[in-house]
């Protein structure tokens, strides 16, 4: 289960360094990039080690992208419940 988690969270962040890093074209003018903002939501309250995983990921993702990457946590199902994720 802990390495399902571990996938899960790498490939996450795989994601999020492809979409940051990934190749173009060097801007005409020195300019300041936009932040992107990443939502991360989930069922576990915040004393499981899911959500605490989740928040030493987003501790790392913002310390390596000098902030240009901004994760917000909705833990617990504050964001939509279950259900509503699921539902099409």
């Amino acid at each position: 289960m802990v390495n399902r988690w571990l996938s899960v969270m790498a490939g996450l962040f795989l994601a999020a360094v492809l979409v940051i890093g990934g190749p173009g074209e060097a801007p005409a003018a020195p300019s300041e990039p936009d932040k992107i903002v990443i939502r991360l939501s989930h069922g576990y309250p915040v004393s499981y080690i899911r959500h605490k995983s989740a928040l030493k990921w987003k501790e790392l993702l913002e310390k390596e992208t000098n902030g240009q990457v901004e994760v917000k946590i909705f833990p617990a199902g504050s964001l939509r419940k279950v259900r509503e994720r699921c539902r099409r």
